[in-house]
Protein backbone atom coordinates (compact mmCIF):
# COMPACT_ATOMS: atom_id res chain seq x y z
CA UNK A 1 0.00 0.00 0.00
CA UNK A 2 1.22 3.36 -0.93
CA UNK A 3 -0.25 6.80 0.02
CA UNK A 4 0.31 10.44 -1.36
CA UNK A 5 -1.04 13.89 -0.12
CA UNK A 6 -1.83 16.18 -2.67
CA UNK A 7 -0.34 19.28 -1.21
CA UNK A 8 0.35 22.97 -2.08
CA UNK A 9 4.24 24.14 -0.94
CA UNK A 10 3.56 22.18 2.50
CA UNK A 11 0.19 22.68 3.23
CA UNK A 12 -2.75 19.91 2.45
CA UNK A 13 -5.01 20.30 -0.27
CA UNK A 14 -7.31 18.34 1.80
CA UNK A 15 -7.13 15.35 -0.55
CA UNK A 16 -5.12 12.31 -1.02
CA UNK A 17 -4.56 8.76 -2.83
CA UNK A 18 -3.44 5.53 -1.63
CA UNK A 19 -3.03 2.55 -4.10
CA UNK A 20 -3.93 -0.89 -2.23
CA UNK A 21 -1.89 -3.74 -4.26
CA UNK A 22 -5.19 -5.66 -4.13
CA UNK A 23 -8.76 -4.38 -6.23
CA UNK A 24 -10.46 -6.51 -3.06
CA UNK A 25 -8.31 -3.71 -0.17
CA UNK A 26 -9.64 -0.76 -2.03
CA UNK A 27 -13.25 -2.35 -2.14
CA UNK A 28 -13.18 -2.51 1.59
CA UNK A 29 -12.12 0.94 1.94
CA UNK A 30 -14.28 2.61 -0.02
CA UNK A 31 -17.20 0.25 1.78
CA UNK A 32 -16.08 1.25 5.19
CA UNK A 33 -14.37 4.24 5.37
CA UNK A 34 -16.88 6.11 2.89
CA UNK A 35 -19.15 9.04 4.59
CA UNK A 36 -17.28 8.13 7.93
CA UNK A 37 -16.59 10.94 10.35
CA UNK A 38 -13.04 11.97 11.37
CA UNK A 39 -12.29 15.20 13.56
CA UNK A 40 -15.85 16.42 12.96
CA UNK A 41 -16.07 15.85 9.03
CA UNK A 42 -17.27 13.31 7.25
CA UNK A 43 -15.01 11.79 4.37
CA UNK A 44 -15.22 11.10 1.23
CA UNK A 45 -13.41 7.88 0.00
CA UNK A 46 -13.91 7.10 -3.45
CA UNK A 47 -12.14 5.17 -6.52
CA UNK A 48 -10.20 7.73 -8.27
CA UNK A 49 -10.78 8.28 -11.66
CA UNK A 50 -8.25 8.90 -14.49
CA UNK A 51 -7.01 12.07 -15.27
CA UNK A 52 -8.27 13.62 -18.47
CA UNK A 53 -5.41 16.06 -19.96
CA UNK A 54 -6.93 19.79 -20.32
CA UNK A 55 -7.14 19.51 -24.20
CA UNK A 56 -9.37 16.83 -23.87
CA UNK A 57 -11.88 18.44 -21.07
CA UNK A 58 -11.82 21.82 -22.85
CA UNK A 59 -12.83 19.88 -26.36
CA UNK A 60 -15.44 18.18 -24.31
CA UNK A 61 -17.30 21.29 -23.12
CA UNK A 62 -17.39 23.19 -26.21
CA UNK A 63 -19.24 21.55 -28.67
CA UNK A 64 -22.23 21.07 -25.66
CA UNK A 65 -21.97 25.03 -24.99
CA UNK A 66 -22.82 25.74 -29.44
CA UNK A 67 -25.29 22.96 -29.59
CA UNK A 68 -28.09 24.36 -27.28
CA UNK A 69 -27.24 27.91 -27.92
CA UNK A 70 -26.69 29.18 -24.65
CA UNK A 71 -23.76 29.99 -22.26
CA UNK A 72 -22.88 33.88 -23.47
CA UNK A 73 -22.60 32.99 -27.21
CA UNK A 74 -22.49 35.73 -29.45
CA UNK A 75 -21.71 34.93 -33.08
CA UNK A 76 -20.04 32.15 -32.52
CA UNK A 77 -17.98 33.26 -30.10
CA UNK A 78 -17.79 32.15 -26.52
CA UNK A 79 -17.81 34.95 -23.79
CA UNK A 80 -17.18 34.71 -19.77
CA UNK A 81 -19.64 36.26 -17.37
CA UNK A 82 -17.95 38.53 -15.03
CA UNK A 83 -16.84 37.50 -11.90
CA UNK A 84 -18.73 37.86 -8.90
CA UNK A 85 -14.92 38.47 -7.04
CA UNK A 86 -14.47 41.57 -9.37
CA UNK A 87 -17.58 43.24 -8.27
CA UNK A 88 -17.20 42.52 -4.52
CA UNK A 89 -16.50 45.55 -2.43
CA UNK A 90 -12.54 46.21 -1.33
CA UNK A 91 -11.78 45.05 2.33
CA UNK A 92 -10.61 48.39 3.00
CA UNK A 93 -12.77 51.27 2.28
CA UNK A 94 -10.78 53.89 0.33
CA UNK A 95 -11.13 57.79 1.85
CA UNK A 96 -10.11 60.99 -0.25
CA UNK A 97 -6.67 62.92 1.51
CA UNK A 98 -6.29 66.08 1.41
CA UNK A 99 -4.88 66.08 -2.18
CA UNK A 100 -7.80 64.06 -3.21
CA UNK A 101 -5.78 60.81 -3.34
CA UNK A 102 -6.98 58.29 -1.81
CA UNK A 103 -6.04 56.71 1.31
CA UNK A 104 -6.80 53.03 2.30
CA UNK A 105 -8.00 52.81 6.26
CA UNK A 106 -6.26 50.44 8.07
CA UNK A 107 -7.91 47.45 9.83
CA UNK A 108 -9.83 48.21 13.04
CA UNK A 109 -7.12 47.97 16.15
CA UNK A 110 -7.98 45.25 18.33
CA UNK A 111 -5.81 46.05 21.69
CA UNK A 112 -4.93 43.07 23.45
CA UNK A 113 -5.90 40.31 21.27
CA UNK A 114 -4.67 36.88 20.76
CA UNK A 115 -4.93 34.69 17.33
CA UNK A 116 -6.43 30.85 18.14
CA UNK A 117 -6.06 28.67 15.61
CA UNK A 118 -6.96 24.37 15.01
CA UNK A 119 -10.00 25.36 17.15
CA UNK A 120 -12.85 22.27 17.00
CA UNK A 121 -14.68 22.83 13.60
CA UNK A 122 -17.97 22.73 16.34
CA UNK A 123 -16.74 25.82 18.55
CA UNK A 124 -19.26 28.84 18.27
CA UNK A 125 -17.82 32.40 19.59
CA UNK A 126 -19.57 31.66 22.88
CA UNK A 127 -17.28 28.34 23.66
CA UNK A 128 -14.33 30.48 22.73
CA UNK A 129 -14.80 33.10 25.15
CA UNK A 130 -15.55 30.61 27.92
CA UNK A 131 -12.50 28.44 27.18
CA UNK A 132 -10.25 31.98 27.83
CA UNK A 133 -12.76 32.57 31.29
CA UNK A 134 -12.57 29.25 32.37
CA UNK A 135 -8.19 29.79 32.39
CA UNK A 136 -8.94 32.58 34.29
CA UNK A 137 -9.03 35.51 31.85
CA UNK A 138 -11.29 38.53 31.40
CA UNK A 139 -12.50 38.16 27.52
CA UNK A 140 -13.74 41.39 25.81
CA UNK A 141 -14.75 39.61 22.97
CA UNK A 142 -14.28 36.25 20.96
CA UNK A 143 -14.91 35.62 17.50
CA UNK A 144 -14.61 32.16 15.43
CA UNK A 145 -13.53 32.82 12.19
CA UNK A 146 -16.65 31.64 9.73
CA UNK A 147 -18.00 31.41 5.75
CA UNK A 148 -21.05 30.83 4.73
CA UNK A 149 -22.03 29.61 8.47
CA UNK A 150 -19.32 26.91 8.98
CA UNK A 151 -16.23 27.50 11.32
CA UNK A 152 -12.38 28.01 9.20
CA UNK A 153 -10.82 26.59 12.37
CA UNK A 154 -9.78 30.19 13.94
CA UNK A 155 -10.40 32.86 15.99
CA UNK A 156 -9.53 35.87 17.41
CA UNK A 157 -10.12 36.47 21.22
CA UNK A 158 -10.20 40.38 22.89
CA UNK A 159 -8.43 39.96 26.35
CA UNK A 160 -9.01 43.17 29.15
CA UNK A 161 -4.90 44.13 28.94
CA UNK A 162 -1.55 43.61 27.78
CA UNK A 163 -0.83 41.28 31.35
CA UNK A 164 -4.00 39.04 30.22
CA UNK A 165 -2.32 38.99 26.33
CA UNK A 166 0.72 37.27 27.88
CA UNK A 167 -1.34 34.81 30.25
CA UNK A 168 -3.06 33.87 27.38
CA UNK A 169 -0.18 33.40 25.21
CA UNK A 170 1.73 31.55 27.51
CA UNK A 171 -1.04 28.91 26.81
CA UNK A 172 0.08 28.04 23.30
CA UNK A 173 -0.17 24.16 22.94
CA UNK A 174 -2.97 23.67 25.36
CA UNK A 175 -5.40 20.92 23.98
CA UNK A 176 -9.23 21.37 23.60
CA UNK A 177 -11.44 18.00 22.31
CA UNK A 178 -8.18 16.48 21.12
CA UNK A 179 -6.44 19.31 19.32
CA UNK A 180 -3.52 21.44 20.35
CA UNK A 181 -4.38 25.17 20.04
CA UNK A 182 -2.10 27.52 18.44
CA UNK A 183 -2.50 30.67 20.50
CA UNK A 184 -0.48 33.80 18.99
CA UNK A 185 -0.64 37.34 18.99
CA UNK A 186 -2.59 38.99 16.59
CA UNK A 187 -1.62 40.16 13.52
CA UNK A 188 -3.76 43.16 13.30
CA UNK A 189 -2.79 44.57 16.35
CA UNK A 190 1.32 44.20 15.52
CA UNK A 191 0.78 45.97 12.15
CA UNK A 192 -1.29 48.81 13.37
CA UNK A 193 0.71 49.04 16.84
Amino acid sequence: METKIARVQRRSKGFGFVDFAEKAGAEKAVATLNKREIDERAITVEHAKPQVPREEKDASKAPKAASNGAGGEEGGKRTRKPSNRRNRAPAAAATRGEGGEDVKEKPKRLPNSVFVANIPFSMKNEALAELFQSIGLEVLSASVASQRGFSRGYGFVQLANAEQQEKALARNGFSVDGRDLVVQKSRVEEESA
